[in-house]
């Protein structure tokens, strides 16, 4: 028997005298660019779902055989396990060793007895998994819209839902013996959940894919959004098996903060209300829009190491990526860890390692991870990587920008010259639930312009944004519960000593290295002394589960609010209060009244902006009001 799949299209083959049909939810597409892995095991494998509803429609037919497309047949033995089950935990109705002759193509597994489908199950999976080493990506989906509930991928010991990340629907499907024709919209996966604030107009779009086995040429969408009813007639389309639609829906946009519903519905399917599942012809949603003037800071830590040879290199590509991104506000967070320990190093330095790839095995530096966030869309496995090239570093900086921040926050500290202590109150407004099983607040103390010596950069490299210990003493925060509309307030008084010692080095490893402690203790400068808390998930079984929500940062003995944190009225500047910032005579210009500015090269380094500077770009940041502004000028 010759079998000829091409994505969900209809077609008569000879199977024991019948027709049979391709049942499934991909569109057939097959890419060496659409393939991907989950988790850190090699236990791969993939799965796809049929609903109750969709099994009464082929109820009575048989399930002859799965078809499944891979994107690597370097798997143990060159088989990938075939299984149809009511479960994805229990025991199989059908399995069976499929030979993988070849990846990124059908293949074909004939069960040895039909499967009839009865109409009672409650639902129906049907899938593969294989031993594969953790190098090659063995699945494949076809990266087009993603439907809720129905494609499955296996990952670090459990079956979990592919709905949301991007890869669309899995490459398999069954295919059924004298199956009927019939249509069947379900509506897609949309984008809607994204991060909007008030005040700004967006035309989104919802998508339908069509899980029949005939084309699809009309519909009308009902579309609610906030109580307010439009109804869309689409028509003179042809939707085929296992395609998907775009609607564009009517403009969206508020004036105040809060959420949103909205609700899309698909209905009279080819003029005739010819769909035989209308369970899944319905989204909701709740968009939350965030203050008009809501500020977010991105959290950008570096993994380096004085001894590193290429970790010049790489702090120049992270400054240059910033830089590139001038109108996305970042925190900065040098770790001295990855490569061998230094003088900076400290104990929960090494904590943060866990955001490598292959914790324990394996770490490297220079390195970048942004909001501790993983990036799928580049293959990333963990929050951490190399950062070696611009593109990386940038790549994690567009996706961890397309993240919603969740929370405002105050920072106040003062500072007694007499006593050296520091009083910090730090204020969290979350506005709406926060996505973590568990989320924590935490605090870091940094160090700016440290100049030390540097493997490939002298004796007075100046060393950025040193890590220098948790104000919270827990290198991973305080645990919190957070209400929408709620504030958290925190407030820690400490001692800034007038030097800090390494906490990585123990007195008896310094004495292991004929290391005197003077060497690994650096003097503390007040100006040079800064502030920063976050707001994040937290997973201690998971480095891809501590995603940070938003940052804030402030020199000790200053505060700072972030916009959004009150309802914008009481917290905004004027436009008289903006700084003007401008270039004059190669000199930097600043009007408007200031608490500090600074100047930068595009290698992040410091410089003199009372002087005149030489041709080039140049970062300037400046606090005003509470607030800070950043502009690129270009020195002619």
């Amino acid at each position: 028997m010759k079998h000829i799949i091409l994505g969900l299209s209809l077609m008569a083959l000879s199977t024991f005298g019948m027709k049979a049909s391709t049942i499934g939810y991909t569109n057939g597409t097959i890419s060496r660019t659409s393939v991907f892995r989950m988790g850190s095991t090699t236990k791969q494998g993939q799965a796809i779902r049929f609903s109750r509803e969709k099994l009464q429609t082929l109820k009575g037919k048989s399930i002859s055989a799965v078809n499944i497309a891979v994107g690597s047949r370097n798997t143990t033995g060159n088989n990938a396990h075939i299984f149809v089950a009511t479960s994805l935990e229990g025991t199989p109705i059908a399995e069976g060793d499929l030979s993988l002759s070849k990846a990124l193509q059908w293949l074909t597994y004939t069960l040895d007895t039909p499967y009839v489908i009865t109409g009672e199950e409650t639902e129906l999976y049907v899938g593969y998994t294989a031993e594969i080493a953790t190098s090659y990506n063995m699945l494949s989906a076809d990266f087009d819209a993603d439907i809720p509930n129905c494609n499955f991928a296996y990952k670090d010991g459990e079956w979990t839902d592919t709905y949301g990340i991007g890869a669309g629907c899995a490459n398999i499907t069954a295919e059924i013996a004298d199956a009927p024709s019939f249509c069947d919209i379900i509506m897609a996966h949309n984008n809607l959940d994204g991060y909007y604030t008030a005040g700004k107009d967006y035309t989104l779009s919802a998508n339908v894919k069509n899980f029949g086995t005939k084309a699809v040429t009309s519909f009308n969408t009902d579309i609610n959004i906030d109580g307010k009813t439009v109804a869309l007639k689409v028509e003179n389309v042809n939707i085929q098996p296992g395609a998907s639609y775009s609607i564009t829906l009517p403009e969206l946009s508020t004036t105040t903060s809060g959420n949103t519903p909205i609700s899309i519905s698909v209905n009279n399917v080819n003029n005739a209300d010819d769909d035989d599942d209308m369970s899944d012809n319905t989204y909701t949603e709740n968009i939350f829009f965030y203050p008009a003037d809501m500020e977010r800071n991105m959290l950008i830590e570096g993994f380096t190491g004085q001894t590193c040879s290429n970790c010049p290199s790489g702090h120049s590509i992270m400054n240059n990526a910033i830089s590139k991104y001038a109108e996305i506000p970042a925190v900065v967070v040098e770790h001295h860890s990855g490569y061998y320990a230094d003088m900076f190093s400290m104990a929960e330095d090494m904590d943060y390692l866990f955001f490598y790839d292959g914790y324990g095995t394996s770490t490297y530096a220079p390195a970048i991870m942004v909001n501790r966030t993983t990036n799928p869309l580049i293959g990333a496995a963990a929050p951490v990587l190399e950062c070696t090239s611009v593109a990386n570093a940038q790549n994690l900086i567009t996706y961890a920008n397309s993240n919603k921040p969740y929370v405002s926050m105050k920072m106040e500290s003062s500072f007694d010259e007499a006593t050296r202590e520091v009083t910090l109150t730090l204020a969290i407004k979350p506005h709406t639930n926060l996505p973590g099983a568990q989320n924590v607040f935490n605090v870091f103390l940094t160090q700016d312009s440290i100049f030390a010596f540097q493997n490939n950069g002298g004796a007075n490299y100046c060393h950025r944004h040193v890590f220098r210990g948790t104000v919270t003493g827990n290198a991973w925060g305080i645990a919190t519960d957070f209400t929408p509309g709620k504030e958290v307030v925190w407030t820690k008084t400490f001692v800034l000593p007038e030097a800090i010692r390494s906490s990585y080095w123990s007195d008896a490893s310094l004495e292991d290295n004929g290391t005197d402690p003077s060497q690994v203790t650096w003097a503390t400068e007040l100006d040079k002394m800064h502030l920063v808390a976050f707001v994040a998930g937290f997973d201690p079984a998971n480095n891809s589960a501590n995603n940070v929500y938003n940052c804030i940062e402030t020199k000790i003995g200053e505060s700072y609010t972030q916009n959004g944190f009150t309802t914008g009225i009481s917290n905004s500047v004027s436009r008289d209060d903006v700084p003007a910032i401008y270039v004059e005579d190669g000199m930097i210009r600043v009007n408007g009244q200031c608490d500090r500015v600074s100047a930068y090269d595009l290698s992040g380094r410091m410089v003199d902006g009372t002087s005149r500077l030489k041709k080039g770009m140049y970062i300037i940041s400046a606090v005003a009001n509470g607030k800070k502004y950043t502009k690129k000028v270009l020195v002619r």
